[in-house]
């Protein structure tokens, strides 16, 4: 008998710790509903809301940490060997790994992070956090777990390498301070300066290229904040302000209102949005901009551009399909493409 992912949600959640609850998610492993404590609404009652045709869950982290190791069999970005086999594990959907840990008193002060640690560990730790189930699938592919056991003590020493990147007086917060305080009577924003990372190029080529409808949009919105903060390594404010500012909604809006936004990015991106989120954000004509430029893109970005809608004409889609197939050999990586054609209503 084929094991449905309720089985599989229920078979794991006897190994949690007792009162800890699930959310259904997405195939792209957003919440199918509002989870937050200002909802009001009770846990269990969420948590029922998983069904067998649910693509995927979330557990939510109030009573566990997970770490969350993108690369699979890296020791660089591996827990320590003597750890791998010492609580709750999972592989991921891409390939990376999940251990979960219970919380304790010691990490009272932690927050969830994204790249920290010379491991560049991603943290799921609080009431809005959630790492993805076992059973459950995403566009990456089926999550698996690979210990089955209840989520044990995280190790001292585990601990204390965490805990040291844990920012402390958050040098983000005093960067967003900085700026804030030097735009207090200007309505654009400051200069971008040097970027910080590569990324400030493809968040641009991909922003240049998107709906106007998702900045308008509050909450992706606030997904495209979340998406340039975690991106930019909380050095993007300047970034979100420019691109909001393109749309009127916000084109008045007070510098206040993004450093509110900016300074809680860490908390709020409870799903840990990436820039691939953002290749589902483009127009059709920007979808195919950024295919033609693939090669500055990283492979693991590359495959967002596998499944989309083209709202023009079908014989034109497949016509662009073929061009791409054909240049597929001028670059250093393979790669496909397809598209899905909505013929006009």
């Amino acid at each position: 008998m084929t094991m449905t992912i309720v089985d599989a949600k229920n078979d794991i959640i006897k190994l949690m710790p007792e009162g800890t609850y699930c959310i259904p998610l997405t195939e792209n492993k957003i919440p199918l509903v509002k989870y937050s404590k200002k909802w009001k609404i009770p846990p269990q009652i969420i948590d029922q809301q998983i069904v067998d045709t649910t693509p995927a869950y979330g557990i939510r982290c109030d009573k566990v940490v997970c770490i969350d190791c993108d690369t699979y069999n890296d020791d660089d970005k591996d827990i320590p060997q003597e750890f791998r086999e010492s609580t709750f594990k999972q592989i991921t959907g891409g390939g990376g790994l999940h251990y979960v840990f219970l919380k304790d008193d010691r990490m009272a002060d932690w927050k969830p992070q994204t790249k920290i640690t010379d491991s560049q560990y991603d943290i799921k730790i609080g009431e809005n956090s959630y790492f993805i189930g076992g059973g459950s699938k995403s566009s990456k592919g089926k999550y698996n777990v690979s210990i089955s056991m209840p989520p044990q003590q995280m190790p001292d020493k585990l601990f204390k390498y965490i805990d040291n990147a844990m920012p402390k007086n958050s040098l983000a917060i005093k960067q967003t301070t900085d700026i804030i305080s030097s735009m207090s009577n200007i309505v654009q924003p400051p200069p971008l300066g040097p970027p910080p990372t590569n990324n400030f190029k493809k968040l641009r080529n991909l922003l240049d290229n998107i709906e106007m409808k998702y900045l308008d949009n509050y909450y992706s919105w606030c997904q495209v904040g979340w998406i340039i903060h975690y991106e930019t390594e909380a050095k993007g404010l300047c970034l979100f302000i420019e691109y909001s500012r393109k749309v009127e909604k916000y084109k008045n809006e007070p510098v206040t209102t993004y450093e509110k936004f900016w300074n809680n990015a860490n908390v709020t991106n409870s799903s840990q949005l990436t820039i691939a989120t953002l290749f589902t954000f483009l127009t059709p004509r920007g979808r195919l901009e950024i295919a033609r430029e693939h090669k500055f893109f990283k492979r693991d970005y590359f495959h967002k551009l596998q499944s989309y809608e083209y709202d023009d004409d079908i014989e034109k889609a497949n016509v662009e399909i073929e061009r791409l197939k054909k240049e597929k050999n001028k670059v250093q990586f393979n790669y496909e493409l397809n598209v899905k054609a909505k013929k006009k209503e």
